[in-house]
């Protein structure tokens, strides 16, 4: 048994931000140590698609501090796709941390470390 990634080997988790109070670790049942958990395939797809994004986000922002030159619309129209990219991004995140509270996964797996 490995101690639990999700809890810290706590047991518990706080019920969120600004509200008192905990709730029972579901990946471990309070018990602080777990084995392997498996992950449900929409999950594993929001993370592979998160991972993407921020490569392509990463690229353009890149694309965007270099020194080549666009006419003005189709700079625009790139600027306002970084724009939408990163919105895309946060809501991903936003989904992957609901999923997380829900123990469908937890915070490494959506920084990439453990997937």
């Amino acid at each position: 048994m490995k101690v639990c990634k999700n809890c810290k080997g706590k047991g518990f988790l706080s019920m969120g931000k600004n509200i008192r109070g905990v709730k029972v670790c579901p990946f471990c049942n309070g018990e602080g140590k777990t084995g392997e958990y498996i992950m449900p395939d929409y999950v594993k797809r929001m993370i592979a698609e998160h991972k993407e994004l921020k490569e392509r986000i990463q690229k353009l922002k890149k694309f965007f501090d270099g020194d080549v030159k666009l006419p003005e619309q189709k700079e625009n129209l790139m600027l306002a796709q970084y724009h939408a990219m990163e919105t895309y991004d946060f809501i991903l995140v936003q989904r992957l941390v609901i999923e997380a509270d829900d123990g469908n996964c937890i915070v490494d797996d959506i920084n990439g470390d453990s997937v």
